[in-house]
């Protein structure tokens, strides 16, 4: 009881394989191991991203536990920032625009022209 395949016009012998057969068990086996490698691949990223969510989770109830003082945040140190406008939402300094003197104008003139003698003398 012999089994007999054939391939274009030659036979073989019962136990071997052709050529195409061999090949077609190893690209099989290739894509079998691709697949287990992806499964395990997004198990990894699932389990990773659920130990981040957990994280982010006890770090949120740990900072709700403390209530913020304000007066850490808005002390000012030196006099300077004494007179200063702030915003009343986020506690930022209010810039506005000052006007300059004569002696403001002599030191920006001052300082451009000292910028454009290190620029010529490079």
């Amino acid at each position: 009881m012999g089994v007999v395949v054939r391939t274009t016009g030659a036979t073989m012998a019962e136990g071997a394989t052709t050529a195409n057969e061999s090949i077609g068990l190893a690209w099989k086996e290739k894509k079998h191991k691709e697949k287990k490698h992806k499964e395990k691949k997004h198990k990894d990223k699932k389990e990773k991203k659920k130990g981040k969510k957990k994280e982010a989770k006890k770090d949120k109830h740990k900072k709700r536990k403390d209530p913020i003082q304000l007066s850490k945040f808005m002390a000012s140190d030196d006099d300077s920032d004494s007179g200063v406008e702030r915003s009343v939402i986020s506690g930022k300094r209010i810039k506005r625009k000052v006007d300059k003197t004569a002696q403001d104008h002599a030191n920006d003139a001052n300082r451009a022209q000292l910028l454009a003698f290190l620029n010529e003398t490079r």
